[in-house]
């Protein structure tokens, strides 16, 4: 559990329930399934979301705006997962002096789930 929470930054959000969230505990089973997997495609399915926190709100169309060429409701196509972080060589240690090997750093550089929506047509 700490790893994900290091590894997505969701522990600094307020109200997070870590191990009590339903969608952390099936987010640590399926990606422990593929724990290499950095990139997951369903176009048309749902994103595999790892925290009830932060869910983007799709009843209004502004977290996900309707297609600005038809109008169409965007519908998800595939996830960038946190798992990259680690192939980018992203440094965890915060604080820590930025150098040649490691100019990302979790200061600029984090996300927990990365979501793409297109355009249906």
């Amino acid at each position: 559990q700490r790893d994900l929470d290091r590894a997505t930054g969701l522990s600094k959000l307020k109200g997070y329930q870590g191990k009590n969230d339903p969608l952390t505990m099936l987010f640590m089973a399926r990606t422990r399934e593929s724990n290499r997997q950095i990139l997951r495609y369903e176009r048309g399915g749902q994103p595999l979301w790892c925290s009830t926190k932060g869910l983007p709100r799709l009843s209004n169309n502004v977290d996900i705006p309707r297609c600005k060429i038809c109008g169409e409701i965007r519908t998800f196509e595939f996830q960038i997962m946190p798992q990259l972080l680690h192939y980018l060589k992203v440094e965890s240690k915060e604080g820590k002096e930025e150098d040649a090997q490691h100019p990302i750093t979790m200061k600029n550089l984090d996300w927990g789930v990365l979501a793409v929506y297109t355009c249906p047509n």
